[in-house]
């Protein structure tokens, strides 16, 4: 059990009492409260000695953060329990988890191991490292370290309702909590529906008090202010604004979008405090650039997150209406502004950190609007948008160019039926240094189809030197049972009947890999481009996850590097290919042993790898068929251009062990097409000598 603290919390954490000192700052914090210097004093103890130092660790790229023993400390972010501030844990458990938070505590300060013994620590973590780092230092005023270090507390009697009181508790509290209410179904895994069934029971209970002058919904309320009593503190808005500030240096906006997409903005804060990190990607983060010059510029993109945010929002909603009228307005007004004044700055950062500058995020809020402008069949405006401000600069958003360029040409020719400004945009994007690899072949086919392209006419094949090598196996096969016919989404499944006339559907790919189950081979899976992807991340682990190219790590919960589909390549091409090289020249057992011991060393790391152990033995098995030369060239061709090649591989896989046989088959039903990227991944692999083919499978007895 967690043991509340005896003394009255009366005092801020003593860690947030310095500006200056090991972790980089250089300006010491005045005691707002006295007018002191923090760094000196006025009470008599010794307040010299620091609350934290940095110390620096033998392993590469990480440093350990050691805590001194504070008095007195509160943290409350939104309702933070009081009974994790005064914890203990057993000492056999200590070595183990301080090396995965990568802190060690003096012997003379307890925790408990308790799901919630993360808060504090995680909280004070999450604040010494933002608060430490240089280019995060000018992003705080006077006012903000006045509010960071003077919490503001929220006593459970100014709850106001029950439902608000509940919403304090975490899950398996309210379960505790309402094991003396009878008639609850406590045995949900949802806390909201947890939560509308208590407040249900308690408006629809007909028990009273002894005295028959409290109902039960009052009677509920008061027990839960006692157990809440004391326990929780709150931050006003404003207060919390600069916690939330924290927290968007700390988790990278993709991460953060979507938590606010499914919380309020008190529940997201308080929510982060509590995430745990054990199975995320252990290393320094190594944020160099500054990407924010001023505060008011970090303003400016938290402004347009907060658009995005809204954006999504709505097109969940379906108001396309109020995305076009007034959020794209908002957020192109806003790009234009923050372009000039910050797109030359913007200009010298690497191009993976660009999208999370303030005009970068505003140009992504514009983006966003795109799909509510179609939907509103307002092509006019979606074109001036895309070509006059989208595509009118190349320094934001340039992974998504190509995407534009296709998706304009569509509307241009089918909805707006100009076709001579839908070849100018095919001629535009082909001659775009940014549009690669699929975008640009399926340019480059939509060109041809609309001014019949001769053979011979080699101006126009040098825009796409790769539609040459268009080169692959093609072959039919007939089921032998029906297509089932329905308007659901199950448009490429088939009826099949066993000998005792039972129906059960099966996949147009499960098909497909029935029959080459019988004919010779022994295993298939449907993976797509999943095993290739996790061929490439076990081989090249210590490649991918490099630590020493700045900036890739520089937010704390990410699946992988920020430059992962920029420069991932360009950035460590000199240890990617001397890995390359040792990779084609494995044994079959060395091929084992490095995906084998890959995958224990890294094994529930949050990654793009699915930790799952019948997984590993396809991938094994895989791998050996194909060979390590082979293994190597796919991870080389991938790896070269992630961001445009880690999709787009067929379909289906099938091998037999014994004679190591492997087939690679794209699957495709009556009237698909393949993808441009499909087909590039198809012909590469036909010319690296694999057995590829692209299967078309037609329904029982038809023509």
């Amino acid at each position: 059990m967690l043991q509340q603290k005896t003394v009255k919390q009366s005092s801020i954490l003593d860690f947030f009492r310095r500006k200056n000192g090991s972790l980089g700052t250089t300006k010491p914090l005045k005691d707002l409260n006295n007018g002191n210097d923090a760094t000196n004093g006025s009470n008599g103890k010794d307040n010299n000695k620091r609350p934290y130092e940095v110390i620096e660790l033998d392993c590469e790229g990480v440093k350990e953060v050691k805590f001194q023993k504070t008095e007195n400390e509160i943290i409350d972010v939104n309702f933070i329990s009081e009974n994790i501030l005064d914890i203990s844990i057993e000492t056999e458990n200590v070595d183990q988890i301080m090396k995965q938070k990568l802190i060690k505590f003096d012997d003379d300060i307890a925790l408990h191991f308790k799901n919630d013994f993360i808060l504090l620590k995680k909280f004070r973590m999450i604040l010494a490292s933002i608060l430490s780092e240089e280019v995060h230092a000018h992003l705080f005023d006077e006012n903000d370290w006045e509010i960071i270090e003077n919490f503001t507390s929220f006593p459970a009697s100014n709850i106001n309702s029950l439902e608000e009181g509940l919403a304090l508790m975490s899950l398996p509290e309210l379960k505790s909590f309402i094991k003396l209410y009878p008639g609850i179904n406590f045995a949900v895994h949802n806390k909201v529906s947890l939560i509308n069934s208590i407040v249900n029971y308690a408006n629809t209970s007909r028990v009273v008090s002894s005295d028959h002058k409290k109902k039960m919904p009052e009677m509920i309320f008061d027990r839960l202010k006692e157990v809440l009593k004391d326990n929780h503190f709150r931050l006003d808005e404003y207060k919390s604004n600069v916690f939330k500030t924290i927290f968007m240096l700390y988790y990278s906006p993709e991460y953060s979008m979507d938590q606010m997409s499914q919380q309020d903005d008190h529940q997201w804060i308080f929510g982060k405090s509590r995430i745990h990190e054990d199975s995320y990607l252990v290393y320094q983060n190594n944020p160099k650039q500054v990407l924010y010059s001023t505060k008011y510029e970090f303003n400016k993109f938290l402004e347009a997150f907060q658009n995005v945010c809204n954006i999504r929002s709505k097109l969940k909603l379906k108001k396309f209406r109020y995305v076009f009228e007034d959020c794209l307005p908002l957020a192109v007004a806003n790009f234009k502004y923050c372009f000039e004044n910050w797109h030359k700055k913007d200009e010298k950062l690497e191009p993976f950190l660009r999208n999370y500058t303030a005009t970068g995020m505003h140009l992504k809020a514009i983006r966003e609007c795109l799909p509510a402008i179609e939907r509103l069949k307002e092509y006019v405006e979606f074109i001036e948008i895309i070509f006059n401000v989208i595509l009118n600069q190349s320094i934001y958003g340039i992974n998504h160019r190509g995407k534009l360029y296709v998706r304009s040409t569509i509307v241009c020719q089918a909805h707006l039926k100009n076709s001579d400004l839908a070849i100018q945009t095919c001629i535009f994007g082909l001659t775009d240094s940014h549009v690669k690899w699929g975008n640009r072949l399926e340019l480059f086919e939509r060109l041809q189809k609309m001014i019949n392209i001769e053979e011979d006419d080699s101006s126009y094949f040098q825009l796409c030197p790769d539609y040459y090598n268009k080169i692959f196996k093609k072959k039919e096969i007939e089921a032998d049972c029906n297509r089932f016919e329905n308007d659901s989404h199950l448009k490429n499944f088939f009826v099949v009947t066993n000998s005792e006339n039972e129906k059960t559907l099966m996949s147009v790919e499960s098909i497909v890999i029935r029959h080459y189950l019988n004919n010779g081979f022994k295993k298939g899976i449907h993976s797509e481009s999943t095993i290739y992807q996790h061929i490439l991340a076990l081989l090249f682990w210590d490649q991918i996850y490099f630590t020493k190219v700045a900036d890739s790590f520089r937010y704390h919960n990410q699946f992988a590097p920020l430059d992962m589909n920029y420069s991932l390549y360009k950035s460590r091409q000199t240890e990617i290919d001397k890995r390359l090289v040792q990779v084609s020249q494995f044994t079959e057992m060395e091929l084992i042993s490095e995906i084998s011991t890959s995958w224990k060393s890294h094994h529930e790391k949050q990654s793009f790898v699915k930790w799952n152990e019948t997984l590993l033995d396809d991938i094994l098995n895989i791998a050996i068929c194909l060979s390590s030369p082979k293994v190597s060239a796919i991870c080389h061709f991938m790896i070269s251009d992630y961001k445009n090649l880690h999709k787009g591989l067929p379909d289906l896989i099938v091998w037999n062990p014994l004679n190591k046989a492997i087939k690679i088959i794209e699957v495709k039903s009556e009237h698909d097409q393949l993808s441009s990227t499909q087909t590039i991944w198809l012909t590469y692999l036909t010319h690296l000598g694999l057995d590829v083919e692209v299967c078309h499978v037609k329904p029982k007895g038809k023509p």
